[in-house]
Protein backbone atom coordinates (compact mmCIF):
# COMPACT_ATOMS: atom_id res chain seq x y z
CA UNK A 1 0.00 0.00 0.00
CA UNK A 2 2.86 2.36 0.87
CA UNK A 3 4.52 1.64 -2.47
CA UNK A 4 1.32 2.57 -4.30
CA UNK A 5 1.18 5.91 -2.46
CA UNK A 6 4.83 6.61 -3.23
CA UNK A 7 4.35 5.76 -6.90
CA UNK A 8 1.32 8.05 -7.10
CA UNK A 9 3.25 10.88 -5.42
CA UNK A 10 6.21 10.40 -7.74
CA UNK A 11 3.98 10.42 -10.81
CA UNK A 12 2.25 13.58 -9.61
CA UNK A 13 5.61 15.29 -9.04
CA UNK A 14 6.84 14.34 -12.52
CA UNK A 15 3.60 15.55 -14.12
CA UNK A 16 3.81 18.83 -12.27
CA UNK A 17 7.34 19.39 -13.56
CA UNK A 18 7.16 17.98 -17.10
CA UNK A 19 3.44 18.01 -17.92
CA UNK A 20 1.10 15.03 -18.11
CA UNK A 21 2.39 11.76 -19.60
CA UNK A 22 0.58 10.11 -22.46
CA UNK A 23 -1.40 7.02 -21.41
CA UNK A 24 0.74 3.89 -21.74
CA UNK A 25 3.95 5.88 -22.21
CA UNK A 26 6.95 4.74 -20.23
CA UNK A 27 8.42 7.15 -17.72
CA UNK A 28 11.69 8.73 -18.80
CA UNK A 29 14.90 6.96 -17.77
CA UNK A 30 17.35 8.45 -15.29
CA UNK A 31 19.50 10.07 -17.98
CA UNK A 32 16.52 11.61 -19.77
CA UNK A 33 15.05 13.04 -16.61
CA UNK A 34 18.40 14.54 -15.61
CA UNK A 35 18.83 16.14 -19.03
CA UNK A 36 15.33 17.59 -19.09
CA UNK A 37 15.22 18.81 -15.51
CA UNK A 38 14.93 22.50 -14.88
CA UNK A 39 17.68 24.01 -12.73
CA UNK A 40 15.16 25.68 -10.37
CA UNK A 41 12.96 22.57 -9.90
CA UNK A 42 13.35 20.97 -6.44
CA UNK A 43 14.86 17.53 -6.41
CA UNK A 44 12.72 14.47 -5.62
CA UNK A 45 14.77 13.90 -2.49
CA UNK A 46 13.93 17.37 -1.20
CA UNK A 47 10.22 16.77 -1.95
CA UNK A 48 10.30 13.62 0.19
CA UNK A 49 12.21 15.20 3.10
CA UNK A 50 9.92 18.24 3.43
CA UNK A 51 6.88 16.37 4.86
CA UNK A 52 9.15 14.40 7.18
CA UNK A 53 10.73 17.60 8.51
CA UNK A 54 7.33 19.26 9.01
CA UNK A 55 6.02 16.17 10.82
CA UNK A 56 9.06 16.07 13.09
CA UNK A 57 8.66 19.74 14.01
CA UNK A 58 4.96 19.22 14.79
CA UNK A 59 5.65 16.19 17.01
CA UNK A 60 8.45 17.94 18.91
CA UNK A 61 6.33 21.08 19.37
CA UNK A 62 3.38 19.05 20.67
CA UNK A 63 5.55 17.10 23.09
CA UNK A 64 7.14 20.30 24.39
CA UNK A 65 3.74 21.94 24.91
CA UNK A 66 2.49 18.84 26.74
CA UNK A 67 5.47 18.76 29.09
CA UNK A 68 5.13 22.47 29.84
CA UNK A 69 1.40 22.10 30.54
CA UNK A 70 1.94 19.13 32.87
CA UNK A 71 4.76 20.78 34.81
CA UNK A 72 2.98 24.10 35.22
CA UNK A 73 -0.22 22.58 36.66
CA UNK A 74 0.61 23.14 40.33
CA UNK A 75 -1.73 22.73 43.26
CA UNK A 76 -2.96 26.32 43.23
CA UNK A 77 -6.60 25.26 43.18
CA UNK A 78 -9.02 26.74 45.71
CA UNK A 79 -10.02 24.61 48.70
CA UNK A 80 -12.59 22.01 47.76
CA UNK A 81 -11.60 21.92 44.10
CA UNK A 82 -12.14 18.74 42.16
CA UNK A 83 -9.69 15.98 42.93
CA UNK A 84 -8.75 15.87 39.25
CA UNK A 85 -7.29 19.38 39.45
CA UNK A 86 -4.44 18.33 41.76
CA UNK A 87 -1.43 16.22 40.84
CA UNK A 88 -1.93 12.45 41.20
CA UNK A 89 -0.99 11.27 44.69
CA UNK A 90 -1.87 14.57 46.34
CA UNK A 91 -5.49 15.64 46.05
CA UNK A 92 -7.63 17.91 48.16
CA UNK A 93 -10.99 16.32 48.85
CA UNK A 94 -13.99 17.90 50.53
CA UNK A 95 -16.06 16.03 53.10
CA UNK A 96 -19.75 15.83 52.20
CA UNK A 97 -22.62 15.10 54.60
CA UNK A 98 -25.85 13.88 53.00
CA UNK A 99 -27.87 15.19 55.95
CA UNK A 100 -28.74 18.80 55.18
CA UNK A 101 -29.41 19.64 58.83
CA UNK A 102 -25.82 18.69 59.72
CA UNK A 103 -24.05 20.69 57.02
CA UNK A 104 -23.66 23.77 59.24
CA UNK A 105 -23.22 22.15 62.66
CA UNK A 106 -19.89 21.06 64.14
CA UNK A 107 -21.26 18.76 66.80
CA UNK A 108 -20.34 15.12 67.33
CA UNK A 109 -23.75 13.92 66.10
CA UNK A 110 -23.03 15.54 62.74
CA UNK A 111 -19.42 14.34 62.42
CA UNK A 112 -18.36 11.65 59.99
CA UNK A 113 -16.08 8.84 61.13
CA UNK A 114 -12.64 8.30 59.61
CA UNK A 115 -11.66 4.63 59.69
CA UNK A 116 -8.44 2.92 60.62
CA UNK A 117 -9.05 0.04 58.19
CA UNK A 118 -11.23 0.34 55.07
CA UNK A 119 -11.63 -3.45 54.92
CA UNK A 120 -13.26 -3.64 58.37
CA UNK A 121 -16.85 -2.71 59.24
CA UNK A 122 -17.41 1.03 59.60
CA UNK A 123 -18.21 0.83 63.34
CA UNK A 124 -17.12 2.87 66.38
CA UNK A 125 -14.31 0.36 67.07
CA UNK A 126 -12.81 1.17 63.65
CA UNK A 127 -13.19 4.98 63.90
CA UNK A 128 -9.92 6.82 64.66
CA UNK A 129 -10.84 10.36 63.66
CA UNK A 130 -13.71 12.66 62.77
CA UNK A 131 -14.48 15.16 60.01
CA UNK A 132 -17.37 17.51 59.31
CA UNK A 133 -19.15 18.69 56.18
CA UNK A 134 -16.92 21.06 54.22
CA UNK A 135 -13.62 19.95 55.78
CA UNK A 136 -10.84 19.74 53.22
CA UNK A 137 -8.54 16.72 53.60
CA UNK A 138 -5.41 15.66 51.70
CA UNK A 139 -5.68 12.27 50.04
CA UNK A 140 -2.75 10.39 48.52
CA UNK A 141 -4.43 7.27 47.10
CA UNK A 142 -7.67 5.31 46.91
CA UNK A 143 -9.05 1.79 46.91
CA UNK A 144 -12.17 0.58 45.14
CA UNK A 145 -12.83 -2.63 47.05
CA UNK A 146 -13.29 -1.56 50.66
CA UNK A 147 -16.33 -2.18 52.83
CA UNK A 148 -19.45 -0.68 51.24
CA UNK A 149 -20.80 2.31 53.18
CA UNK A 150 -24.37 3.61 52.77
CA UNK A 151 -25.24 7.23 53.53
CA UNK A 152 -28.44 8.66 54.98
CA UNK A 153 -29.86 9.35 51.51
CA UNK A 154 -29.48 5.71 50.45
CA UNK A 155 -26.37 6.12 48.29
CA UNK A 156 -23.60 3.56 48.74
CA UNK A 157 -20.01 3.16 47.66
CA UNK A 158 -17.07 0.83 48.36
CA UNK A 159 -14.37 3.33 47.30
CA UNK A 160 -12.21 4.75 50.11
CA UNK A 161 -9.60 7.53 50.15
CA UNK A 162 -6.50 7.44 52.34
CA UNK A 163 -6.03 10.80 54.09
CA UNK A 164 -3.66 12.34 56.61
CA UNK A 165 -5.22 14.09 59.60
CA UNK A 166 -3.61 15.04 62.91
CA UNK A 167 -0.40 13.30 61.82
CA UNK A 168 -2.11 9.92 61.28
CA UNK A 169 -3.23 8.03 58.22
CA UNK A 170 -6.96 7.38 58.11
CA UNK A 171 -9.56 6.38 55.58
CA UNK A 172 -12.66 8.29 54.49
CA UNK A 173 -15.42 6.46 52.59
CA UNK A 174 -16.00 7.71 49.04
CA UNK A 175 -19.71 8.20 49.81
CA UNK A 176 -18.63 10.96 52.25
CA UNK A 177 -16.74 12.92 49.56
CA UNK A 178 -18.26 15.38 47.11
CA UNK A 179 -19.62 13.39 44.17
CA UNK A 180 -17.71 15.35 41.48
CA UNK A 181 -14.42 14.69 43.26
CA UNK A 182 -15.03 10.96 43.36
CA UNK A 183 -15.95 10.80 39.67
CA UNK A 184 -12.98 12.91 38.50
CA UNK A 185 -10.36 11.58 40.89
CA UNK A 186 -6.88 11.09 39.41
CA UNK A 187 -5.48 9.53 42.57
CA UNK A 188 -3.52 6.31 42.10
CA UNK A 189 -4.64 3.05 43.64
CA UNK A 190 -3.13 2.46 47.08
CA UNK A 191 -0.47 -0.24 47.34
CA UNK A 192 -1.52 -3.42 49.12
Amino acid sequence: MTLLHRATEAEAAVEAADGPMAPGAAPPGPEESRKGSAPDRPSMRRLRLTPAAVGTVVVIGGATAGVIALRSSGDGSPPGGAAGSSPPGNARITVYNAEETCRHKRVRECSLGLAEDPYQAHRPSNIVGRAWHGDVLRADCRIANGVTVTDEAGGHRSMWFRVAKDGKRMWVPGIRIRQDQVQHSTLPNCPD
